[in-house]
């Protein structure tokens, strides 16, 4: 077994190795608060670090949860559009199918499934973008 009293550890690694110990702990309680600043002051972290990191982890949480609210939104919104595009225009075509005449249920489906792919391009473009700003 390898010795790790005389091994140092950088802050990236501190934190990976913390996060996976937390990971594979074998009861996944929550840790209280009082918990979280005695493990903090034993390791040198002072307690407004650790308010201030809490802050920023409420804050980071709350906009992550924001995010997928508002991707859940533009998706349902955009599979609405989809199901009324279906409906409509194939109830379109059966009656263009039925009535005597030239076709022009055509000038229906192309101005629409213009519009269509527009909504979809901007659902996957905001998804795309947001699922970047989450990596970074």
């Amino acid at each position: 077994m390898e010795n790790t009293e005389k091994n140092t550890y950088s802050d990236e690694e501190f934190d990976g190795i913390i996060r996976r110990a937390i990971k594979i702990r074998e009861n996944n309680k929550a840790i209280s608060h009082k918990d979280l600043v005695d493990i903090a002051h034993e390791i040198g972290i002072e307690s407004h670090v650790l308010d201030a990191a809490i802050r920023d982890e409420k804050n980071a949480a709350e906009k992550k949860q924001f995010r997928r609210r508002n991707i859940q939104k533009r998706k349902t919104g955009f599979n609405c559009h989809l199901y009324s595009y279906i409906i409509v225009n194939g109830a379109l075509v059966l009656t263009d199918l039925s009535v005597p005449g030239p076709w022009w249920c055509h000038w229906s489906i192309v101005g629409w499934g213009i519009g269509l792919a527009f909504h979809y391009r901007a659902f996957t473009l905001l998804r795309q973008k947001q699922l970047q700003s989450e990596l970074t």
